[in-house]
């Protein structure tokens, strides 16, 4: 369940590792698809929380102090907002997905909504390509959402699915023909 939950709040993983092109002829091939370093808050996002923090946090311990229980109630209610963001954002900042490629098999390192796990699945378990994309939110009337087309090795369970091309524009069927060919399927 919390995994679900992760998945919804947090963008597509396509999307975070774009552009992606993963080149198979030399193997074995370590692939770091998604990774904590990558992930770095602004300046003026580091200030926004500030912003929104600090004075939350006073008004809320004032309240307390002074007995103003309707005040403490909602800058509580504030606070517990707040905590939700900076938990995506803690998220975020421990995702990692990791991908050794082997000629006859894939081992994984996934963080991608939680604690790392580390599996190894042969080739034959995957069940050939799939095409996907991911979603680019963009606010305001005027701005469409941009997609991110994804080529993943595809499992019978769709977490184990790997990404293998990401990329601002279609995925090409020479592209899809190249990696059917590099990985045999």
């Amino acid at each position: 369940m919390l995994r679900k939950i992760k998945r919804t709040m947090l963008q597509n993983p396509i999307v975070l590792a774009a552009p992606l092109q993963t080149r198979l002829e030399d193997r074995p091939l370590t692939v770091t698809i998604l990774s904590p370093a990558g992930f770095r808050l602004d300046t003026v996002q580091k200030v926004a929380l500030s912003m929104l923090l600090v004075p939350a946090v006073t008004v809320f311990f004032a309240s307390l102090i002074s007995a103003q229980w309707t005040l403490f109630f909602i800058t509580g209610f504030l606070l517990l907002l707040v905590g939700l963001i900076l938990w995506i954002i803690k998220l975020r900042a421990q995702m990692v997905w990791k991908v050794t490629y082997y000629r006859d098999a894939v081992e994984v390192i996934d963080g991608r909504y939680g604690k790392p796990t580390h599996w190894t699945e042969p080739l034959s378990a995957f069940t050939g390509l799939k095409r996907d994309f991911g979603m680019i939110r963009r606010g305001g009337q005027y701005t469409p959402n941009q997609r991110v087309y994804g080529l993943l090795l595809a499992h019978p369970d769709p977490f184990k699915s790997v990404l293998l091309h990401a990329s601002y524009d279609e995925i090409e069927d020479d592209t899809v023909a190249y990696y059917t060919a590099q990985l045999h399927l």
